[in-house]
């Protein structure tokens, strides 16, 4: 049985294999699991801001 968080960690290993010019860099993936429900994802900066926004109402990401 695949759970959603092996899908998630699935995405970011495919993630971190990704190199290309049009993507924003993934770095490292810190799991805080132990202490809380938390991943922290090491990215590079993105030079133009917020490529999109979570909207609480629709639960889903708008672009910006």
């Amino acid at each position: 049985m695949i759970t959603n968080l092996d899908k998630v960690y699935s995405e970011i290993e495919i993630w971190g294999r990704v190199n290309h010019a049009y993507f924003v860099k993934f770095y490292e993936l810190i799991d805080a699991e132990e202490k809380h429900d938390y991943m922290y994802l090491i990215l590079e900066i993105a030079d133009l801001g917020q490529l999109a926004h979570w909207d609480y109402k629709q639960e889903i990401y708008v672009r910006n």
